[in-house]
């Protein structure tokens, strides 16, 4: 049996998690098993962050920071997408929070990248 490259790693996990995603939606799941899939989320998140902290001493200090503007990049493309397509509620009080965050952001962004580079 050959060994699962890390893109395949990585398709595997969000599909699981996509499927758990759906599962806790419809309430399929106990709360003590969210528990239980919360811990070992959080088991996995620091080992994973372990490897990358390992990685990073050989890559450079950009290698973290690239990989928090990937997270970044990839959690508001999904949060996007649900929005547009009507899937998360509108009510929640967090989208208060990000809308006054966006433009201040755009902002962020732009005067970073006039800066000289380090």
């Amino acid at each position: 049996m050959s060994e699962m490259s890390p893109s395949d790693h990585v398709r595997s996990m969000r599909a699981s998690l996509q499927m758990l995603d759906l599962q806790v939606g419809r309430s399929v799941l106990s709360a003590a098993g969210i528990a239980d899939l919360k811990r070992e989320i959080d088991n996995v998140r620091l080992r994973i962050w372990a490897i990358m902290a390992a990685e990073a001493e050989h890559q450079g200090p950009g290698s973290l920071e690239r990989f928090r503007l990937r997270r970044a990049i990839e959690i508001t493309s999904t949060v996007t997408e649900e929005l547009e397509r009507g899937s998360m509620a509108s009510e929640h009080a967090e989208l208060d929070a990000l809308e006054k965050l966006g433009p201040r952001f755009s902002l962020a962004l732009r005067s970073a990248r006039a800066r000289p580079s380090a």
